[in-house]
């Protein structure tokens, strides 16, 4: 694997758990989210979904990555039950 597409990868991670952050603060009420971060949720979960896509094959390619596609999916998973609500997270 290229290190620009790894280095993608860890840039794309990081904006998710920032935004996932936002998100668990918001649904406790203590911070607002808007249309702004849904969008940019949305918008960096569709830059990493044809990632995600080749996760089985990217694990077995550079198996350091399986740490990050957990992460994502884990990320997504604790807010499925509450995005269920308003509509779908990944």
């Amino acid at each position: 694997m290229s290190m620009s597409l790894r280095q993608k990868i860890d840039a794309i991670n990081v904006r998710i758990q920032a935004l996932h952050a936002d998100t668990q603060l918001a649904l406790r009420g203590e911070r607002e989210f808007g249309v702004e971060q849904v969008r940019a949720l949305s918008a960096s979960i569709q830059e990493m979904a044809p990632m995600m896509a080749r996760a089985a094959e990217l694990r077995t390619v550079e198996p350091e990555l399986a740490g990050n596609s957990t992460t994502i999916s884990l990320s997504c998973a604790s807010c499925r039950p509450r995005w269920t609500k308003y509509g779908s997270c990944c």
